[in-house]
């Protein structure tokens, strides 16, 4: 317990409020405190002090999303990660290592795969397609703003892309990938040209985050 004392200070981490703009925000981030009597529990289970035992609790921004969540989301404070969308399965083979969000829009080619998070169908079919996701237990919690007036729960989290990319003005926006962007690869860019983004941003020294994950404080 001593020595959980004397080094908590360097774990512990102070929250990030989220960014408001007129009618949209940018996600903070969560702080975390060592929970002493936690952390020295399990510790003393193994009989050692080691770090990785460390147990946290969490300290939420006092200015947070789960408060705002009438805003759009516009990015994230992960700015060493993006987050793709796309609406064209001619991805999804190149992306199998990889989770990933999933714009469903025709309801007609609509397939369960484990690691995709489908966030929302087209203005005309948006409730077959919700309807059919929800008995697959694969309804997510968030849709696209412009689809946002036609859906009937409004405890959802609504998100506008910090970049829409489509094969007209691709070379144009590709080199303007930067950390903390909600990327959205519409399904006129080639499989070539996906392949270049997704090399852009290994270039860029970027990670993928699935869209869930990006926008959770």
């Amino acid at each position: 317990m001593q020595t959980i004392k004397e080094v908590e200070d360097n774990y512990n981490t102070e929250p990030i409020d989220a960014k408001i703009e007129g009618n949209t925000i940018i996600p903070g981030k969560k702080g975390t405190v060592v929970n002493e009597r936690e952390s020295y529990l399990k510790m003393n289970e193994f009989g050692v002090f080691n770090e990785n035992f460390f147990v946290f609790d969490y300290i939420k921004p006092d200015i947070s999303l789960s408060d705002f969540k009438d805003k759009i989301i516009i990015g994230s404070s992960k700015r060493e990660y993006v987050s793709i969308i796309i609406d064209d399965w001619k991805y999804s083979d190149y992306l199998s290592d990889f989770d990933y969000s999933y714009l469903v829009k025709d309801s007609n080619n609509l397939k369960i795969i484990s690691n995709v998070t489908y966030i929302n169908g087209s203005i005309e079919n948006y409730k077959s397609i919700n309807n059919y996701l929800k008995s697959k237990k694969k309804l997510s919690n968030i849709v696209l703003a412009e689809n946002a007036n036609i859906h009937e729960n409004k405890d959802k989290y609504i998100i506008s892309p910090s970049l829409d990319l489509y094969h007209s003005n691709y070379y144009s926006s590709v080199s303007k990938i930067e950390g903390g962007m909600i990327i959205y690869v519409h399904d006129s860019v080639t499989l070539s040209e996906f392949k270049i983004l997704m090399d852009t941003i290994k270039y860029k020294k970027l990670k993928l985050m699935e869209l869930t994950e990006f926008i959770t404080e």
